[in-house]
């Protein structure tokens, strides 16, 4: 796990490069889990170490279970572009 976390750090390190200095990419990823799941909270490390890593030009905006969605709904919200 550790290892798939820090080899997607450095893609999107690497992809920072191709992004124009000036412009800053924020996204919203949807979570199915609360914020008390260790899985929810690992995300959560992921997502700050992409900000510090990246020097706020990519953020990742988290939201927990039911935040945006019902967990089991989110497969057809990214389908229909309710959330990106």
């Amino acid at each position: 796990m550790r290892f798939m976390s820090r080899l997607m750090l450095v893609a999107i390190t690497v992809m920072l490069f191709f992004i124009a200095p000036a412009s800053a990419v924020t996204w919203e990823m949807a979570g199915p889990l609360p914020a008390s799941n260790f899985l929810t909270q690992n995300i959560d490390e992921f997502v700050k170490n992409v900000a510090r890593l990246s020097e706020g030009k990519f953020k990742i905006n988290l939201h927990v279970s039911g935040e945006l969605i019902k967990p089991q709904e989110t497969k057809q919200a990214v389908r229909t572009g309710q959330i990106p």
